[in-house]
């Protein structure tokens, strides 16, 4: 797991969202170098020379422990830095405030994260899905909507989600969605647990259906959905044309028949 965690730069633009991310990278990694950053490191060891406090080199285990983590986790969010950045950043020595320094360059003021809260709730109400996503297409941004409020402390109940992401989808799926909605434990379902993450070319094969109990609303047949029913419509199409041309081919091989049989009593004549 900590092979596979990348160190996530940051995007000037995208501080909380960083924020979380860089959390999240030290836990994978190590979680005593977010410690020493939320917390600062531990005093440094000192002694009296000539009346005079001076800090010494550390000589117990636990002080060499917390200076060598107090260098990587200032190491650390050095690289995390776009590199423009990090010689205005160096002057910092230690990892409490290189965070704030870093926090307070990109983090934005109280103004601009309430304009950015409320472009972002305007996004959800306005949420809906395109004829051109599928499922999962539809789910990852709406599950990036969320994740972008919730880093803002923007709260949003479980039921209201789902309630979303039904709302959402294109008329195809009304059957399903209104079967979704009368459903009493929206609240403990998820988002992936709606899809099954297993949708692939809007097949909604987990979502606990019965497709031979599901009613396609525009044509009322049973057994499929708009996409499968126009196939279906184009096959009974096909099928047609095809049998009136046998029923033409079977008139013209009769007429000929016929005709031969006409210059064949001629023929007797």
């Amino acid at each position: 797991v900590v092979s596979a965690a990348r160190l996530p730069i940051l995007n000037p633009n995208e501080f909380d969202l960083w924020k979380m991310r860089i959390e999240k990278y030290f836990l994978m990694t190590d979680y005593s170098l977010w410690e020493v950053i939320l917390n600062g490191d531990s005093p440094a060891p000192t002694r009296v020379v000539d009346g005079v406090l001076q800090p010494v080199a550390p000589t117990t285990v636990e002080q060499r422990l917390a200076r060598n983590n107090e260098l990587k986790a200032r190491g650390t969010f050095l690289m995390a830095l776009p590199d423009k950045h990090q010689l205005k950043f160096n002057s910092h020595k230690d990892a409490k405030t290189l965070m704030e320094a870093i926090e307070k360059r990109f983090g934005g003021n109280t103004d601009t994260k309430k304009v950015q809260k409320t472009l972002l709730k305007q996004q959800y109400e306005n949420f809906s899905g395109s004829s051109t996503e599928s499922l999962d297409q539809i789910n990852d941004r709406l599950q990036n909507l969320i994740s972008q409020l919730e880093i803002l402390r923007v709260s949003l109940s479980q039921e209201d989600i789902i309630l979303k992401f039904l709302r959402s989808l294109l008329s195809e799926w009304k059957t399903h969605t209104l079967i979704w909605r009368k459903k009493t434990d929206l609240d403990k379902q998820s988002l992936d647990d709606l899809t099954g993450r297993n949708l692939r070319a809007n097949r909604p094969t987990s979502m606990d259906f019965d497709m031979s109990k599901v009613e396609y609303y525009n044509c009322h047949m049973k057994g499929y959905f708009a996409r499968e029913c126009r196939s279906q419509k184009n096959t009974r199409r096909n099928g047609a044309a095809e049998s009136q041309r046998r029923n033409v081919l079977v008139e013209a091989s009769t007429s000929n028949a016929l005709v031969s049989q006409c210059d064949g009593v001629g023929s007797y004549d």
